[in-house]
């Protein structure tokens, strides 16, 4: 008997210039794909700066990453290209993926189905903070190196196998948060990827 496919899984995370998709732009895309049981591939990239595009100090504190670290970087448009190609077949995951859509999205990079691991973490715990420092330091996985894109993506995957173990454990069925991200008054939604439901909430960040 032929053992069924298990599901495939593309985790992404990006460091950026800003939080704004229209002036911003990625310096960093790391992406681990896996069934969950075994990883199957990784795609580690630093991203050269536009002409005229500066990384602002508290970025750098943040991601270790200075501008001189870029200059052999990919054109940002071909590195979400090869994203693209790379996450090809599966199911796109981001712990926040309004944010990290608004990036991919403008390079033609969208997902029928995605997951959101901050919507997750909403949806088993709504009273708790969902940012992934907090729901690493709940869950008990570990998270060094905060803001380095390989780093963050490590420990989302941990992240994502806990949290629909413990949302099957809740019988919240996966169609529920299939494509959900989570707008609320303290953190409007500054992009809405395509496929998306919205679920409005008065829930904390």
């Amino acid at each position: 008997m032929t053992r069924q496919a298990r599901e495939l899984f593309t985790v992404v995370d990006l460091e950026t210039t800003g939080l704004d998709h229209n002036k911003d732009q990625i310096i960093e895309l790391a992406a681990i794909q896996t069934n969950l049981e075994k990883e199957v591939g990784r795609l580690h990239l630093r991203i050269k700066l536009h002409e005229g595009q500066v990384i602002p100090e508290k970025i750098t504190k943040m991601t270790d990453i200075r501008e001189e670290d870029l200059t052999d970087g990919y054109p940002e448009n071909l590195a979400v290209v090869l994203f693209g190609m790379f996450s090809a077949g599966s199911t796109i995951v981001a712990h926040s993926a309004s944010f990290d859509f608004s990036f991919l999205e403008k390079f033609g990079v969208q997902s029928p189905i995605f997951l959101c691991t901050k919507t997750m973490a909403k949806l088993e715990n709504p009273d708790e903070s969902s940012s992934l420092e907090d729901v690493c330091g709940r869950l008990g996985i570990e998270l060094n190196g905060h803001h380095q894109a390989m780093n963050d993506v490590k420990a989302t995957v941990e992240v994502l196998a806990e949290l629909i173990r413990r949302l099957n454990k809740k019988e919240i069925p996966r169609i529920k948060y299939h494509n959900l991200v989570v707008h609320s008054e303290e953190r409007p939604l500054s992009f809405v990827p395509k496929y998306t439901q919205i679920n409005k909430r008065t829930w904390g960040s």
